[in-house]
């Protein structure tokens, strides 16, 4: 949590940009190609939702919607709608990982909830839209992975393992990536 004010400055800045992310790491650029940048971007809202959630984290965060789209050659576009349950500005941040099943090292942080728009400064009853873009690496076969989404809370020592220590509920399988050649 201490890099997050490095990386919200570095996502910001029209000079850099994110070229490649992996298991937490990542890698930014001064001024790449724009085909090159891993989009990160986060909108807020107070409109209500009117469906049931498709899962919800400890009263605190609900996932309303999810999409995965495919844009080729193992890039992807994530799409994630949450609302806070409840006032977060008083808990400490958390932050949210979608994960590859049986990929080890295939962590994806989701950077516009951890870095532009943390759940510390979520309202209650707040929608967020949350849309990134991620490649899978060459090293990871092709093949249709479970991905799966879960909460973590920063204020555990251990939440950087993303394990059941820090964990905040239950990681919740979403769907199948495919991931082609």
């Amino acid at each position: 949590m201490h890099d997050v004010p490095a990386i919200r400055s570095l996502l910001k800045s029209p000079d850099f940009g994110l070229v490649a992310a992996r298991d937490g790491l990542l890698l930014f650029q001064r001024d790449p190609p724009s085909a090159s940048v891993l989009s990160q971007t986060v909108v807020m809202t107070s409109e209500r939702w009117e469906e049931n959630p498709i899962a919800v984290w400890d009263d605190r965060v609900a996932l309303l919607d999810w999409a995965v789209t495919p844009l080729g050659e193992r890039r992807f576009r994530l799409h994630y709608t949450w609302q806070a349950l409840n006032d977060l500005t008083e808990l400490p941040p958390m932050f949210v990982v979608t994960r590859l099943q049986g990929v080890p090292d295939a962590r994806i942080v989701h950077l516009p909830t951890l870095a532009l728009h943390p759940t510390s400064v979520w309202e209650a009853n707040q929608i967020v839209w949350e849309t990134f873009e991620i490649v899978v690496p060459e090293d990871i076969a092709p093949a249709v992975y479970g991905l799966y989404v879960a909460w973590y809370d920063s204020a555990y020592p251990y939440a950087f393992e993303t394990d059941d220590r820090g964990r905040v509920g239950e990681e919740v399988k979403l769907g199948k990536l495919w991931v082609g050649e």
